[in-house]
């Protein structure tokens, strides 16, 4: 028994010993904000590039591109077509800012510019990480529908695909309010996480779609409210292909809302998820509302 609790003992001690380094990290970034682009979202742009610019700083990147040239024969003529892609990726992902973002917003030559600098925690990407598709969409559930601005009362649907099985949440914050609302699993479900397979698109808050995961708890449409003329939100969708569960959030007894929870302890949540499953991923989707 003895040596039994000692090997035991070692596994654990071997496992902490290569878990992944959280570091602290700081970075900057300076936005030129296009004229069709909100003062909020610009923002927002600004300090996740600040947050990239950090994690690039410390894990470096892995800069790829892929070159193809495709010959075509039309009419006994022969034509040559080349296309290259490419793009670069940070070797680390960010956990948790470790104090408020600092925004400073000026002029210069006529182009409001936005200088973002950021400080948190942060990992390295030790593993490939999950593949998964996440659109927002208005009033509709085509991918068509597919936008970052809404009216008061508009419908709020959400498209998913996943190239592998696994555990979806989804949360709403109200930045006005710091509130975060849990509007995945449904509010009557008993599970932790709607489990979803690979290579199927999924549209969730549809209460007329009975294929979705789930469908049985859904009370209704999810429409958005408006209480100033513009007010921002953000969509966090979470998934992994290990299973998961939900924040521990109120409910309001009587009512068919969403468990809601302060911000502080929904990020305090997340952070300990991504801390503990490596293969976490979460995307977030910022969203205008504005009053009729």
């Amino acid at each position: 028994m003895r040596d039994c609790f000692l090997s035991i003992l070692f596994i654990c001690i071997f496992s902490v010993g290569f878990a992944q380094k959280v570091v602290k990290v700081c970075g900057e970034y300076t936005y030129y904000v296009p004229n069709n682009v909100s003062l909020e979202q610009a923002k927002q742009t600004a300090i996740n590039r600040a947050r990239l610019e950090a994690l690039i700083k410390e894990f470096n990147q892995t800069v790829y591109q892929s070159n193809t040239s495709i010959i075509s024969n039309k009419n006994g003529e022969a034509s040559s077509d080349f296309y290259s892609y490419g793009g670069s990726e940070a070797n680390g992902e960010w956990i948790e800012d470790t104090k408020e973002p600092t925004i400073n917003t000026f002029t210069e030559h006529n182009q409001i510019v936005i200088k973002a600098e950021v400080c948190g925690k942060a990992r390295e990407r030790k593993s490939s990480g999950v593949d998964f598709n996440s659109k927002v969409l208005r009033n509709g559930t085509n991918d068509k529908f597919a936008s970052d601005t809404f009216v008061e009362d508009d419908y709020l649907y959400l498209s998913f695909s996943s190239a592998s099985d696994g555990y979806l949440c989804v949360y709403l914050l109200d930045r006005e309010s710091q509130e975060v609302f849990c509007l995945l699993p449904y509010s009557n479900s008993p599970n932790g996480a709607v489990k979803v397979e690979h290579d199927k698109r999924y549209v969730f808050f549809d209460p007329d779609d009975r294929n979705q995961p789930e469908c049985q708890y859904i009370d209704g449409n999810i429409y958005l409210t408006c209480s100033r003329e513009i007010e921002y939100n953000e969509v966090y969708v979470i998934f992994s292909p290990n299973n998961f569960s939900k924040a521990n959030g109120s409910k309001i007894k009587g009512e068919h809302l969403p468990r809601e929870l302060s911000f502080k302890d929904f990020q305090k949540w997340l952070v300990s998820c991504q801390t503990k499953d490596k293969d976490m991923k979460v995307t977030k989707h910022l969203i205008e509302i504005k009053r009729k």
